[in-house]
């Protein structure tokens, strides 16, 4: 039995805690993991009892890897459908960075909602009558994870020491595109929003080969829903989120705050402790040729929220 709460476990709490039972339903339900999400979100925020400054969780800065492949694919695979998506096991290698590009088969394009590497897409629609499936070349462009909230350190190709590829606008990159459509090791990237809540990057020059890359990002945290949804954070921080759900529920009913907000207060303080020893004390080197051509400037970057954001 796992000792981290799901989402269930932290609106069954706040439910009982006001009195409605391990089991709520209709409007009870609904108020419950309201107050169970605005404890999450409290918590998320990270505003520290001791200063009322915001910590940066360092769960929410994850080191992160994409592969940037070199080239699209006509690949056999069987399908298997379950309204309203079909799962397809093909004999290509699939990567994270197809999902939101379009699979064609049978003349019909199905667009890519998740993956499972090596070897399994997920898409829309049904396909599983299919055994040959076609992706197109990505054009340098790649997907973001679904909760990209923003770059924290550039890409950096693996294997090659201080590789960081210089972020550029979108339109820069394109204008670089232009002029040449020669393919090798990326240099220069861009991030930009492809519709909703979901962004991609595209890299130039195009990758040559099927080529990891490591970079930090910000996560964007989303709301729990499903009752199964474990929060970020997970079992070492499990009691300071419902402790945080508690006392908004018991600000909310009876307009108290002592209890369960001293019991917060206490855990988060806790939390963000133990969090600080898993946050590194720098973010790496700031390397200028320009400045020793002889050889590269190093400095050491301290780890700090205005670090990262400028």
């Amino acid at each position: 039995m796992s000792l981290t709460y799901t989402f269930q476990n932290i609106y069954q709490e706040v439910s009982n805690f006001l009195g409605l039972g391990l089991n709520p339903s209709g409007v009870n339900l609904t108020l419950v993991k309201k107050y169970a999400n605005e404890g999450y979100r409290r918590f998320i925020l990270g505003l520290d009892p001791r200063t009322g400054l915001t910590h940066e969780w360092s769960f929410l800065s994850p080191i992160n890897t994409l592969v940037a492949y070199s080239s699209g694919f006509t690949s056999a695979g069987t399908g298997t459908y379950s309204l309203p998506s079909t799962t397809i096991v093909l004999t290509s290698t699939v990567y994270n960075s197809m999902r939101l590009k379009y699979l064609t088969a049978g003349g019909t394009a199905y667009q890519i909602i998740s993956v499972v590497e090596p070897h399994t897409l997920v898409v829309t629609g049904d396909c599983h009558t299919q055994t040959s499936f076609t992706l197109p070349d990505p054009g340098g462009k790649y997907t973001l994870p679904s909760d990209f909230g923003g770059i924290m350190m550039p890409f950096n190709f693996r294997g090659l020491p201080y590789s960081a590829l210089k972020e550029r606008t979108t339109a820069e990159i394109m204008q670089l595109a232009s002029y040449t459509q020669a393919s090798g090791l990326p240099s220069e990237f861009s991030v930009e929003i492809i519709s909703g809540n979901d962004y991609e990057v595209q890299m130039f020059p195009k990758a040559a080969g099927d080529w990891t890359f490591d970079y930090r990002y910000r996560v964007e945290p989303s709301s729990l829903i499903n009752d199964t949804d474990v929060p970020l954070g997970g079992y070492y921080h499990s009691s300071t989120i419902l402790a945080s759900a508690l006392a908004i529920a018991q600000l909310r009913h009876d307009d108290s705050t002592s209890i369960h907000q001293a019991e917060y207060e206490k855990l988060m303080i806790a939390s963000i402790n133990l969090d600080l020893k898993y946050k590194t004390s720098n973010i790496g080197y700031n390397r200028d040729n320009s400045i020793a051509p002889a050889g590269p400037f190093n400095r050491r970057i301290p780890y700090s929220a205005s670090n990262i954001d400028n």
